[in-house]
């Protein structure tokens, strides 16, 4: 008779919290949130943006848009369930 195997392992989902960097109120109840979730440094707080900060062209060289930034957060992380502090979020980054 065949003998069978297997391992399950378990991981926390990793959510995505997306805020607009400007709503500081939503941006503080987010970080609230996530050190209450289990895997708290897998769920990322995501900032959704059109226009990049002048101070984070050090960091993003060239023509990168604020969305192009949020939706490289998004493939980094590999969330399995977005959470938006304001509807519209979700739409402004859905096409990867």
């Amino acid at each position: 008779m065949a003998e069978l195997s297997a391992v399950v392992r378990l991981r926390p989902a990793r959510i995505a919290l997306l805020v607009s960097p400007r709503d500081k109120a939503a941006i503080i109840k987010f970080m609230r949130i996530s050190a209450c979730m289990w895997g708290d440094k897998y769920n990322p707080i995501i900032p959704v943006f059109r226009k990049r900060p002048k101070a984070w062209a050090a960091e993003f060289p060239g023509d990168v848009t604020g969305l192009e930034i949020a939706r490289g957060y998004i493939q980094f992380f590999e969330p399995d369930a977005f959470v938006e502090a304001q509807p519209g979020l979700v739409e402004a980054v859905r096409d990867l």
